[in-house]
């Protein structure tokens, strides 16, 4: 399809993609250090890109292609506002059901309440207070919303020991802001292990220390 002429399938001009794309990357480009930095990591020049921003212009495939890899989106983002995308990928907590008691902002954990990188966590098995279970999560961000994923050390329990394999040990989820800190849904494969846990930095240790606890919703058990 030619962009310089009326898509008769979305109704939308070459103007209007232009400056819904150059709407959306400046609005991606505001999570980043600098849009210097987006576009000498894309290797796009610098004066193309402010084009692109301001909607004077629209990428190549190719280039449009390597925007949408960098910020984990789709070619969506040349048609329809980001916000409406947004809320598109999360109809659950936008259900009519819920949507009066669930808002999509306690999902935008600020970058200086928990910063983005690698975690070590430890907890108590909830076979007895004798055994840990410990390993690395990380935290990071996708468009407006922060994740955690995180692998249990091999050995971390019997249980795990004998679940050699990735998938075994993995486990993902959803943080959200509380009044006093950060709540987390945390699920392994296929929905296996359904935690909540609820984190508080600690005020007398050193910075990104955090305490809390952790339920699950199935047994964990020595003999597993």
């Amino acid at each position: 399809m030619k962009l310089n002429e009326k898509s008769s399938a979305t109704g939308t001009n070459a103007a209007q993609l232009c400056q819904n794309f150059g709407t959306n990357l400046r609005q991606l480009c505001e999570s980043q250090r600098s849009v210097s930095a987006v576009s000498g990591d894309l290797g796009i020049n610098r004066t193309q890109f402010s084009r692109y921003l301001s909607g004077e212009s629209f990428p190549s495939p190719d280039v449009l292609y390597l925007i949408c890899k960098y910020f984990s989106t789709y070619a969506r983002i040349l048609l329809e506002p980001l916000n409406a995308q947004l809320n598109d990928e999360c109809t659950l907590l936008t259900h009519s059901e819920i949507k009066a008691f669930y808002t999509l902002d306690p999902t935008c954990v600020e970058r200086s309440v928990l910063s983005s990188g690698l975690y070590r966590f430890a907890r108590p098995s909830f076979a007895g207070s004798t055994i840990f279970i410990q390993g690395l999560s990380l935290v990071y961000r996708v468009k407006q919303a922060t994740f955690i994923r995180g692998l249990k050390a091999t050995g971390s329990t019997p249980r795990v020991a004998r679940g050699k394999h990735r998938q075994a040990r993995e486990w993902q989820g959803f943080l959200m802001c509380s009044d006093y800190g950060i709540s987390g849904s945390i699920s392994g494969k296929n929905s296996e292990a359904q935690s909540y846990m609820f984190l508080a930095p600690h005020r007398n240790e050193q910075p990104n220390f955090w305490l809390g606890y952790c339920t699950q919703s199935t047994d964990e058990s020595v003999s597993g």
